[in-house]
């Protein structure tokens, strides 16, 4: 089995699906999907803060902000090569807990 890792450096996030046959890594500049399986890479992209990855290798990815890009949740395929904007998260009050992103809001007060 051959391994396409290429060159993303020291690991800021990271995620295996639970069926061990997705991996997700992400320096902070650069981050990739790997399929176990057959050790292809499937995606290369960005850095991100943090993902969840599910046993169809459909995963989430919590994309910082960059130039005129918003920070975002995003869902990528890699059966397909799509990426869906989920949502886009507050750059202040928002934070990534592992597979947990958790975001401050306003309470309205009566």
């Amino acid at each position: 089995m051959k391994c396409q890792f290429g060159s993303i450096g020291r690991p800021e996030a990271a995620d295996i699906s639970d069926n061990m046959e997705w991996l997700a890594v992400s320096s902070k500049t650069r981050g990739a999907l790997w399929n176990l399986g057959s050790g292809d890479r499937k995606m290369y992209l960005k850095g991100f803060r943090g993902a969840l990855v599910a046993d169809s290798g459909a995963w989430i990815a919590d994309f910082p902000k960059y130039e005129l890009v918003n920070h975002q949740l995003v869902v990528l395929k890699p059966q397909t090569n799509e990426a869906t904007n989920l949502r886009d998260v507050p750059e202040k009050g928002a934070k990534q807990f592992s597979s947990f992103s958790i975001v401050a809001t306003k309470l309205e007060t009566r």
